[in-house]
């Protein structure tokens, strides 16, 4: 970073487009790559960025959790309800809440199960509540399903349909 601010005081006035990593705050990257997406890609169905590298490490330790806790959930499994769990929750996540969405979700329903899966490592106690252990994981999910809907929408005509799917995930919905 130091050689390329250095770098870039010296050719000021060469004109350069500038990368996430060149920021030192904004959207994170998984964001940046899904308005490279948009911005760029002229047919929607197809995504340059796919398949999605971070997929196959949260699905490894999804995996390794159901070893780990004895969960008999798929690791795929696990991931889905994590990524409905974060998406639609607030940053409060209540035990009667993960049981719904573990029943809804995985068909979930044996409380030792369900204890066991509150010490997942992507989950960290709060005040009466479970919480994502790191917020990355909450923007990840949410950008994930933003990605998914939108490479599913074709055409421009769509654009009032991108912008309810992102009011509807404004209010919760």
């Amino acid at each position: 970073r130091l050689s390329k601010q250095i770098g870039g005081g010296m050719y000021a006035d060469v004109p350069k487009a500038e990368a996430n990593e060149d920021r030192l705050s904004g959207a994170p990257f998984i964001l940046d790559l899904i308005a490279r997406y948009v911005k760029g890609n002229a047919d929607a169905t197809i995504n340059p960025y796919m398949p999605d590298p971070l997929e196959s490490l949260l699905l490894d330790v999804c995996k390794r959790e159901n070893h780990r806790q004895t969960l008999g959930i798929e690791p795929q499994v696990q991931f889905e309800v994590f990524q409905e769990l974060f998406r639609e929750q607030n940053a409060s996540i209540t035990l009667d809440d993960l049981k719904l969405y573990l029943e809804l979700v995985a068909s979930v329903t044996d409380s030792a199960v369900i204890k066991r899966f509150t010490n997942h490592v992507f989950l960290t106690p709060s005040e009466n509540a479970f919480a994502p252990r790191y917020e990355v994981l909450r923007v990840y999910f949410i950008a994930r399903f933003l990605a998914l809907a939108l490479s599913t929408i074709e055409g421009k005509g769509h654009t009032a349909t991108v912008a309810r799917l992102l009011a509807l995930h404004k209010t919760g919905k």
